[in-house]
């Protein structure tokens, strides 16, 4: 009984080993629930893993956030765009000429321009005069065709009105709807000319329903593609073709693309590069069709293929 007392008997806690320096600071224990107003008041306590946040970077291993695709706006300006054609440089024309000859002629204050004019050169060299203001469309309007009877010959000069265009994918429409009727039903509904309306071929999907892609002013896009009241925001339009309400989807802003390289980034007039892709089929690469009309199985990505990457879609 005694041996078995004595080895119940707690046996004292050995003692931890003197510090080696006698000058070492008191370790201060907070509780946890102030450990983020101690990290705000005391520099030190901060992680090392915020300190690039608070520089307004961002933490390696951390994602961003995905941005929002853009969608098309009205644009707030309208703008006539004049360009000397081939004629007129064999003539001697300058921009500068013809400028100089269409101030000298066309009174901006009496047209209804607010502010002046501001001119700008196009990727092709051409000029455009943007009209600010609230009532920009008709002073541009107004200002094409005053130029139109100071500058007649269309052979040397060439005075257009470019509308800022968006795309728009129409679904829903049954096998009776054709491109002049869905163009048709684009311009009366979305209040535009329907020469400013384009429309590309139908294609059936796999619901029986039929879609199709057009392009239209933005002000006509936006409000087709508008939800009716009472919708969500991100809820289709609508567009009656024919006996069917069909779905309108705005669509995002495509890249500015090269007709001659298929590269982005600039135009035909511009083109950097010596390679000629203009007679090429985009969607397959191989010459003799466009895309709209390709019948390959398979697509084949020319751009890809030129820098040894995968070409299929």
């Amino acid at each position: 009984m005694n041996a078995t007392k004595q080895a119940q008997t707690p046996q004292p806690r050995p003692l931890p080993p003197a510090p080696s320096n006698m000058n070492e600071a008191w370790t201060t224990v907070v509780r946890r629930g102030g450990r983020k107003a101690q990290a705000s008041l005391d520099p030190r306590l901060v992680p090392a893993a915020a300190a690039p946040q608070a520089m307004g970077r961002t933490v390696a291993g951390t994602k961003k956030k995905g941005r929002k695709p853009r969608k098309p706006r009205a644009p707030r300006s309208a703008a006539v765009v004049l360009e000397l054609l081939p004629a007129a440089k064999e003539k001697g024309l300058t921009y500068g000429e013809v400028m100089a000859q269409a101030r000298c002629s066309v009174d901006i204050d009496a047209i209804g321009v607010e502010g002046g004019i501001r001119v700008r050169h196009t990727a092709n060299g051409a000029r455009l005069l943007e009209c600010p203001g609230a009532d920009s469309g008709v002073a541009a309007d107004k200002l094409a065709t005053r130029l139109r009877e100071i500058l007649p010959d269309s052979q040397v000069v060439r005075i257009e009105r470019p509308v800022r265009m968006a795309e728009i994918k129409v679904t829903g429409l049954d096998e009776c709807a054709t491109k002049v009727e869905v163009a048709a039903a684009i311009a009366s509904q979305g209040n535009c000319a329907l020469a400013q309306v384009k429309v590309g071929e139908l294609r059936s999907c796999y619901s029986g329903t039929f879609t199709v892609w057009a392009r239209c002013p933005v002000q006509a896009a936006i409000l087709l593609a508008t939800p009716p009241q009472g919708r969500p925001a991100d809820s289709p339009g609508k567009l009656r073709v024919g006996w069917v309400i069909a779905h309108v989807q705005l669509q995002e802003a495509r890249p500015w693309r090269c007709l001659r390289c298929f590269g982005t980034g600039h135009g035909l007039a511009r083109c950097p590069s010596s390679v000629d892709r203009s007679g090429l089929c985009f969607r397959c690469g191989q010459p003799g069709h466009k895309a709209a009309s390709c019948t390959a199985a398979a697509p084949h990505c020319v751009l890809c293929d030129a820098v040894k990457r995968r070409a299929l879609f």
